[in-house]
C-alpha cells in the first residue's frame, strides 16, 4: 500500500470529519423535530377528547354534579346571538358580529444604510375592540 501524501491525507482527514459532522447535525435537528412532533401529537390528542356541551340542561346538570361547581377545560357548541342591537361592518353590508376589532396600520419606508436600500415598515397605529354582550343558545331553537 502507497502512503498518502501530506495534504491529500488532510483533506480525506477533513473530508471525514466533515462527514461525522454532517451526520451529527442531521441526527440533531431529526431529533429535535421528532421531538416537536411528538409534543404537537399529544396535544392534538388532548384536544380531541375534550368534551363537548350544548348550552342546554345537561350542560348545567353536569356543571352542578362536578365538585367545586366548574368544569376544568370543556368546549361548548351553540349558536351566538346578541343581547341587544349586534354591531355593524362598517366595510361589509349586511354583515353583522358580536365582537369587531379595528386595526388601523401604517407603512413607512426607512433608509438601511448598511444594506444600501429602502426597508418597509408596518406599524399598529391605532388599535380598538367593540364588543356587544351575547348569549350562546342551541341551534334550532
Amino acid at each position: 500500500m502507497k502512503p498518502v501524501s501530506g495534504a491529500v491525507g488532510i483533506a480525506f482527514i477533513l473530508s471525514i470529519l466533515a462527514n461525522s459532522l454532517y451526520t451529527q447535525w442531521i441526527f440533531l435537528f431529526s431529533r429535535l423535530f421528532y421531538h416537536l412532533y411528538k409534543e404537537k401529537k399529544q396535544e392534538i390528542q388532548e384536544i380531541k377528547e375534550i368534551q363537548i356541551f350544548q348550552p342546554n340542561e345537561d350542560l348545567l346538570r353536569t356543571l352542578k354534579s362536578s365538585p367545586q361547581k366548574r368544569l376544568q377545560y370543556v368546549a361548548v357548541e351553540g349558536l351566538v346571538q346578541p343581547d341587544d342591537e349586534p354591531l355593524a361592518s362598517p366595510y361589509v353590508p349586511r354583515y353583522f358580529g358580536v365582537i369587531q376589532k379595528v386595526v388601523m396600520h401604517e407603512y413607512c419606508e426607512v433608509w438601511n444604510p448598511s444594506t444600501v436600500s429602502w426597508i418597509r415598515r408596518k406599524t399598529n397605529t391605532k388599535e380598538r375592540m367593540n364588543t356587544v354582550p351575547f348569549s350562546l343558545v342551541c341551534p334550532g331553537l
